[in-house]
């Protein structure tokens, strides 16, 4: 090898080194390389954001060097997909650091933001311990990527049909739970119009969906099967916080026994109080006129009017 190759071998090996430390992504110098073909490289268009994000991480992961970024949200309204992917960060025990996006004041449609999530919502992760650093959005994706590589929470490699139990249960999460779910809060808790058929509907197929998990947690321990997996991490926020859609649980035993053994998690709790803090839902309930009213002047989608379509 060149004494030349050999200088920029190292000069982009140090690059990383930084980068990794500092957060952000790295500058790739190294001629060819490129990142996995599913998966977007972290654009050097972070660069460019603030010196001093604000940013927070647990106890138990305070290293000099982060493995991951998560970058979720700090909101006046519960963000259950940011809550789910520190629940698998605590649970995989990795060193990660979590950027909190104020969605008050719409930092998740900033220009540098953007760059990771093209949707500019949370969650999204950047992993430094790929080569170079890898972007991933979209909460069920991350999780997955997250468990495949670290090949825990998915099921056993050996059994075929108990990782793909495990998918199927995270995607009734992403796509039904969370979506209908996420329906159900906007029309009770945030549009401004009281519009009872909305909420009727949203409600009504919450229920019907967690009557789902109900009949499914009678014949087995966990949503896929006997062992805790990333389906139960993504299901976990949003059943908890049931009453924030105005849905009880009260007459679905299965679900209420679920719900304590997952509570009662060590890094559940953790996860809870870096992701929550403040935000019980006694706290939310009691708020809930004021949350309605910062949510409807800020993070509501509007239609940027400067743009053509």
């Amino acid at each position: 090898m060149s004494p030349f190759c050999s200088f920029w071998m190292l000069l982009s090996l140090c690059l990383r080194r930084i980068a990794a430390w500092q957060h952000l992504p790295s500058l790739d110098l190294l001629p060819g390389s490129s990142s996995p073909s599913h998966f977007r490289r972290a654009p050097v268009a972070l660069l460019r954001a603030r010196a001093a994000a604000m940013t927070t991480q647990s106890a138990a992961h305070q290293t000099e060097r982060a493995d991951v970024v998560l970058y979720t949200a700090r909101s006046s309204f519960p963000a259950f997909n940011g809550w789910k992917l520190t629940i698998l960060l605590e649970e995989l025990s990795i060193p990660y650091k979590i950027s909190l996006l104020d969605l008050d004041k719409r930092e998740h449609k900033q220009e540098w933001f953007l760059a990771i999530n093209p949707n500019g919502r949370i969650p999204a992760i950047v992993d430094y311990t790929a080569t170079p650093p890898v972007s991933v959005f979209e909460s069920g994706a991350i999780m997955l990527y997250l468990a495949e590589k670290y090949q825990r929470f998915i099921g056993d490699p050996s059994h075929p049909t108990q990782r793909w139990d495990v998918i199927q249960w995270l995607f009734f999460q992403c796509s039904g739970v969370g979506p209908i779910q996420g329906q159900a809060h906007a029309f009770l808790r945030y549009v401004p119009e009281r519009l009872p058929y909305a909420i009727e509907r949203f409600q009504g197929e919450t229920r019907r969906l967690y009557e789902v998990v109900n009949e499914r947690l009678g014949k087995c321990t966990y949503i896929a099967g006997d062992h805790y997996c990333i389906a139960d991490m993504a299901l976990y926020p949003w059943l908890e916080y049931h009453q924030w859609a105005g849905v009880s649980v009260a007459d679905l035993p299965h679900l209420q026994r679920w719900l304590e053994e997952v509570r009662q998690r060590p890094a559940v709790e953790r996860a809870r109080k870096l992701s929550m803090e403040g935000k019980d839902i006694d706290t939310l309930l009691a708020k809930a006129a004021d949350i309605q009213k910062v949510v409807e002047g800020s993070t509501l989608d509007k239609t940027d009017k400067t743009k053509t379509y």
